[in-house]
């Protein structure tokens, strides 16, 4: 009977790391015209499992319930104090942690103003590199038009990307260790 259960666990921890050690493929839409929608959808164990989704704008959010004491809808925040590694560390931890996304398809389209058309021009010159400076990057289509003579922001995003799921521990630990270690 023993042995039984042994062999479940070991089966069990098999099909765990087969599960972490598979790809989940994410689908991410957003449009900004009139007004912001987006989905996000996952599809695990190689894009072969059931699709998951994650956030999608059409679906109402839960209301927040009002605090009992004062009656008004509170937000619930969490604040670090003398924690001054975190910063750095958390940028890491997003450098990291898009080290570890395998982008499939990445299509930007878009157009923008600020108002101000000298300030237009220098934005879209501060993107001119990411725009037209990326020839390695074949799936990707990125067309965005500056408007010089109004302030707006408007656009598609579409993007198909995969990322392991035991790829991400390390990232976490690493920045478990810089901002809380013994170190600190």
């Amino acid at each position: 009977m023993m042995v039984f259960f042994l062999w479940l666990m070991l089966a069990c921890l098999c099909l765990l790391g087969a599960i972490l050690a598979l790809p989940v493929r994410v689908a991410l839409r957003a449009r900004s015209d009139p007004s912001l929608h987006y989905a996000v959808t996952a599809r695990p164990l190689g894009g072969y499992g059931p699709r998951i989704t994650l956030a999608d704008s059409t679906r109402k959010d839960r209301k927040m319930a009002p605090d009992r004491k004062t009656g008004k809808k509170q937000r619930h925040t969490s604040r670090t104090r003398g924690n001054r590694g975190i910063f750095p560390a958390g940028l890491e931890l997003i450098s990291r942690l898009l080290g570890c996304i395998r982008f499939d398809r990445l299509d930007i389209e878009g157009q923008f103003g600020t108002g101000d058309p000298a300030e237009t021009g220098q934005v879209f010159g501060l993107l001119a590199p990411l725009i037209y400076g990326s020839p390695h990057l074949a799936r990707t289509r990125i067309e965005v038009q500056p408007v010089f003579d109004k302030a707006c922001a408007a656009g598609v995003v579409d993007a198909r990307f995969s990322v392991v799921p035991i790829a991400l521990v390390p990232p976490f630990i690493r920045f478990g260790w810089i901002a809380f270690g013994p170190g600190r």
